[in-house]
C-alpha cells in the first residue's frame, strides 16, 4: 500500500515575508516608472516643447506639367521639360529684402524682377515657398544651392516649364506663357490664380490655358528650424494639362515659312 509522502509545513511568517518581498518589488518598479515619467514631463518638458517649437510644417506646392501641343500627325511642337526655380519661406526668413537681394546677385536676375514675383505674401501665403526666380540655369543653381545654409528660408524646386521646340515657327498661332502678375489678381478671372502662376499669354496657350495647365499638387513637409527637411507628411500628386491636337501641318508649315 502506497503512502502519500508530504513535506513539512513552512515555517511560520515564511509566507507573510515571501508576499512582503513580491509586494516591495512591485512598488521599487512602480516607483521607477513614475520617477522616470516625471523626469521626462516635468523636467525634460520645457525642452521636448523648444524643440518641437522649432520645427514647423511647410507647404509645398507641386506644379503639374502642362498639356504639349500636337500637330495633325501627332507631332510634338511644344512640350514641358524639367527646369530650377528659387522659392521663398516668408515666414522662415529674418531679413526679406537682403535676402532677395542676395538671390537676384546669385542668379543674375534684376532685382526689380525678384521682389515683383515676391509680392507682398499675406495670411497663408506666408507659410508657402513663393517663387522668385524661374527656369533657372544650372550654373546659377550651383551658386544658390552653396549659399543656401546661410540663406534661411530659401529653396530650391524643380518644376516643369514650356519647351518650343521650333523656335518661332508658328509662334502667332502658338502663342506664349506669362507669370500672373498683382493688377491680374484684382481681376475677376483670375480669382483662381495665384502670384506668380503661370498662364497662356497668346495663341492657343491662352485660348486653351484651364485645359493645358492641369492641376498642381502639394506636399506638406517637416523642417526643423534651419529649414531643413525633416519628413514628408503628406503627397497629393499634381495632375498633368491634357494634350491638345491641332489641325497644323508642322512640316507644310515650315515650308509656307521658308517660302514667304
Amino acid at each position: 500500500m502506497n503512502r502519500l509522502t508530504t513535506g513539512a509545513p513552512p515555517p511560520d511568517g515564511m509566507v507573510e515575508r515571501r508576499l512582503t518581498g513580491a509586494a516591495l518589488v512591485i512598488v521599487a518598479v512602480w516607483m521607477l516608472l513614475i520617477t522616470r515619467l516625471f523626469y521626462l514631463q516635468v523636467v525634460q518638458g520645457d525642452v521636448y516643447k523648444v524643440s518641437a517649437e522649432r520645427n514647423s510644417v511647410r507647404t509645398q506646392r507641386v506644379e503639374a506639367p502642362r498639356g504639349a501641343l500636337l500637330d495633325r500627325h501627332g507631332e510634338a511642337l511644344v512640350d514641358s521639360r524639367p527646369a530650377f526655380e528659387v522659392r521663398v519661406v516668408p515666414n522662415e526668413t529674418e531679413d526679406v529684402p537682403a535676402t532677395l537681394t542676395r538671390i537676384a546677385g546669385l542668379t543674375g536676375r534684376d532685382l526689380g524682377s525678384v521682389q515683383q514675383s515676391y509680392g507682398t505674401p499675406r495670411g497663408r501665403a506666408r507659410f508657402q515657398p513663393q517663387r522668385v526666380v524661374y527656369d533657372l540655369d544650372r550654373d546659377a543653381l550651383a551658386r544658390v544651392e552653396a549659399r543656401l545654409w546661410a540663406l534661411g528660408g530659401v529653396l530650391t524646386q524643380v518644376t516643369p516649364v514650356r519647351g518650343y521646340r521650333f523656335g518661332s515657327s508658328a509662334a502667332h498661332l502658338l502663342g506664349w506663357l506669362g507669370e500672373v502678375g498683382p493688377e491680374q489678381l484684382r481681376e475677376e478671372e483670375f480669382q483662381s490664380y495665384r502670384l506668380g502662376d503661370i498662364i497662356g499669354r497668346g495663341g492657343i496657350e491662352r485660348l486653351l490655358d484651364k485645359d493645358l495647365r492641369g492641376r498642381p499638387g502639394g506636399r506638406n513637409l517637416l523642417v526643423d528650424a534651419h529649414g531643413k527637411e525633416l519628413k514628408l507628411l503628406s503627397l497629393v500628386q499634381p495632375q498633368p494639362g491634357r494634350n491638345v491636337v491641332l489641325t497644323l501641318d508642322h512640316q507644310l508649315q515650315l515650308a509656307a515659312e521658308a517660302a514667304g
